[in-house]
């Protein structure tokens, strides 16, 4: 019996960790993404600069 409940609750924490990782990735990713919007932006007004000087 306590084989089974070892065995289901080291199952539950792989997929804890499974999940928890992948949030974790999810928020890089979404930051990966603010930052280049932000780059983005920065270089569009870079060029708008130069264009009007």
């Amino acid at each position: 019996m306590m084989a089974i409940y070892a065995r289901a609750s080291a199952a539950r924490d792989a997929a804890r960790r499974s999940l928890h990782l992948s949030c974790y990735q999810q928020l890089q990713r979404t930051k990966a993404m603010d930052q280049a919007r932000n780059v983005e932006k920065i270089v569009t007004r870079f060029k708008n600069r130069v264009r009007g000087n």
